[in-house]
């Protein structure tokens, strides 16, 4: 069974070159790197097999790499707390969570950091860095569930806990 892409919203330039069992694709904001190591076995020069299990991951995997480098990819981080504040020095982002120190974090060539009020707004090409520093930052803060207070993705949801009397 054969699966077709439809990826005619994409009208951007994007190539794709296969290099040391790696899909490499370049786009306008930048290039990404996808392993076919664990979806791909190959069997001669020209020919490939995939696993029918994992076939579906596969597919998606391209679809978010042509995404990567067409669009790239955003999060939003919110503060909440009354002493919660994010601010920039130099080119390294300082946080401000209450802690006795104020914790800085220097991002790297493929991440790009917005800084307002009380919002941090991380983008990257690269999707799994991406939830990785921000899961990374997130745990800076431990979420306060009685009081909704702490670093939060601005898609979680939060419910507090009634407090007991």
């Amino acid at each position: 069974m054969i699966k077709q892409i439809n990826l005619k919203k994409l009208n951007k330039k994007i190539s794709l070159i296969y290099k040391d069992n790696s899909y490499y694709f370049k786009g306008p904001l930048g290039e990404i790197k996808l392993n076919s190591n664990y979806f791909v076995s190959p069997y001669k020069e020209k020919k490939i097999f995939i696993n029918s299990k994992k076939l579906n991951s596969f597919i998606n995997s391209i679809k978010n790499s042509f995404i990567s480098v067409s669009y790239g990819w955003f999060l939003e981080l919110n503060l909440k707390g009354i002493g919660f504040k994010c601010f920039k020095i130099d080119d390294k982002i300082a946080l401000d969570l209450g802690y006795s120190n104020i914790i800085t974090f220097k991002p790297t060539k493929s991440l790009k950091i917005k800084n307002l009020k009380n919002r941090l707004i991380l983008f990257s090409v690269d999707k799994n860095y991406l939830t990785n520093v921000a899961q990374m930052i997130k745990y800076y803060s431990i979420l306060d569930l009685y009081k909704g207070k702490g670093l939060f993705l601005k898609t979680d949801k939060i419910i507090l806990k009634k407090k007991k009397i």
